[in-house]
């Protein structure tokens, strides 16, 4: 009499706790403790949460009041020797590259050289825009540097060390490389072909690393030498960046960390010719001094430090164009020129720009009211969860609220935990009531006697399982990596019970 309301009122419990588990992040270090306490909580949380997401190292930096105050790095730059992380180990910087990029653009609006709301065609001799529907001549340096040009998104994975590398104005022409083996083992990585425009210029927000790819042949064309040139003496020598170079470097190689995919597999150092939006080569230390530079800093340092003027910096961390959907949810709500800015409503902004290449991940989050910032490195293509833990850590020290991409990260993992759990839990009940019943007698096998019906039930329970140790045991692998074992024993079990069940038929 009591059996429905009673399993329909555990089921909303249950429903209940999990969705407040999964929606509402738990503080792990509490605000407003010294920085000593702070780093301590993160001496725990950091090597825990390498462990979970089978990343070899990272490395952290923090910034208080503008100036770096710590940093420091856990794990392995290299697993197999066993070669720690340190302060002074090299990292590529991935799309933190554009951040860096759009300074060295607003030295040459400083300079006279470019004009935000000229056409990027005006500067252009080497290369073109192929013919469209739309008007090319509309696309702007500003559009640019905000990814409101209407081109095509694209992610430009790099190029594997044998391969010889194209040139800039053949990477425009034919876009983004064909993925290819290893390289498909990559979140988010997707090849769009040829550069294009898709929408009207300056309608709305489209993130592609083909912008910056253009914003460095304009650089190269109005400096007259290369990009890598010109960031080295107008940007990263001015801020005391000397252990960077958007060069690979033997210096630098020589003591950068060994980059590793999803199965914690070394890979290659992929190499660029698109520098601007992925191919700075950099330290945590060096990262850290160049995020501080967009800050006040205690001892009353200008903002760009002497770079650029504190009015560039105001307009390239001001919002520039507005983000919505899912990209807006992950990220931020606006993006200014290679910072997303997240304007929260106490009137705060959030600072931030996150990025990811085969083997690397990185992301670094400022609170420019305060000039509190943090920087985060690590040597593997799943550093996602690894960053966002770190963020999440960083902004409960401060008392703020979560920054967006540590939420959707770790959202993400509460829900397949929950998933997991709940997978684990529905096999246990149909384990205990399929013994229960072959124990008693009320069913058995009778697999002669078994109708089609039951036997196109258990080959389809069978296609299933295939296709997640296929196709889903891999997507979370790639996405998830701390969840893929939980899930998958989840998903086996619960696979065997049903199927057990399937083929057992009631006595009559």
């Amino acid at each position: 009499m009591f059996r429905k309301p009673l399993i329909f009122s555990l089921s909303f419990i249950y429903l209940s706790l999990a969705l407040f588990y999964i929606l509402i992040p738990i503080r792990v270090v509490e605000p407003a403790g010294d920085l000593s306490a702070f780093t301590r909580e993160l001496d725990i949380l950091i090597p825990r949460a390498l462990r979970e997401s089978r990343v070899p190292g990272v490395s952290i930096a923090l910034i208080q009041r503008g100036q770096v105050v710590w940093v420091k790095g856990y794990g392995f730059a290299n697993a197999e020797t066993r070669e720690p992380v340190t302060a002074r180990t090299v990292f590529q910087a991935s799309s933190i590259s554009k951040t860096v990029t759009a300074w060295g653009v607003m030295k040459l609006v400083e300079d006279g050289k470019l004009n935000l709301d000229a056409a990027a065609e005006t500067y252009l001799r080497r290369w073109h825009f192929p013919p469209s529907n739309f008007d090319s001549n509309k696309v702007t340096i500003r559009h640019l540097l905000s990814h409101t040009s209407g081109l095509a998104g694209a992610d430009y994975p790099g190029y594997p060390p044998d391969q010889p590398l194209p040139s800039l104005e053949e990477s425009l022409t034919n876009g983004p490389p064909a993925l290819v083996g290893r390289m498909k083992d990559f979140p988010g990585t997707r090849n769009s072909g040829p550069l294009r425009l898709i929408t009207p210029p300056g309608q709305a927000f489209k993130y592609s690393d083909a912008n910056y790819v253009l914003l460095q042949l304009i650089i190269e064309e109005v400096s007259g030498e290369s990009f890598a040139e010109y960031m080295q003496r107008e940007v990263l020598w001015p801020l005391s960046m000397t252990d960077s170079s958007f060069s690979r470097t033997p210096e630098l190689i020589a003591r950068s960390a060994i980059p590793y995919d999803v199965y914690r597999k070394p890979l290659p150092d992929y190499a660029f010719t698109e520098l601007a939006p992925a191919g700075l080569y950099t330290t945590t230390t060096d990262l850290a001094l160049f995020v501080a530079s967009a800050l006040v800093r205690a001892d009353s340092g200008p903002v760009g430090r002497g770079v650029i003027s504190a009015d560039s910096v105001h307009l390239m961390t001001s919002r520039a164009v507005s983000i919505s959907g899912y990209h807006g949810w992950v990220y931020a709500n606006a993006y200014g020129f290679g910072y997303y800015v997240d304007s929260r409503p106490n009137g705060e902004s959030l600072l931030s720009q996150s990025g990811g290449d085969l083997g690397w991940a990185c992301e670094f989050a400022a609170f420019p009211s305060t000039g509190d910032a943090i920087v985060i490195m690590d040597n593997s293509s799943v550093g996602q969860e690894v960053f966002a833990h770190a963020l999440s850590a960083w902004t409960d020290w401060l008392g703020r609220d979560e920054a967006h991409i540590a939420r959707a990260v770790l959202m993400g993992r509460r829900a397949f935990q929950t998933l997991s759990f709940s997978l684990l839990g529905i096999t246990l009940i149909l384990f205990a009531q399929f013994f229960i019943r072959i124990h008693s007698g009320v069913r058995q096998f009778r697999l002669a006697h078994l109708p089609l019906s039951r036997v196109m039930g258990a080959a389809l329970c069978m296609v299933t399982l295939s296709a997640y140790w296929m196709v889903g045991h891999r997507w979370m692998q790639i996405n998830i990596p701390s969840q893929p074992s939980a899930m998958l024993w989840g998903v086996n079990l619960l696979g065997l019970a049903i199927l057990l069940n399937i083929l057992s038929l009631e006595n009559t």
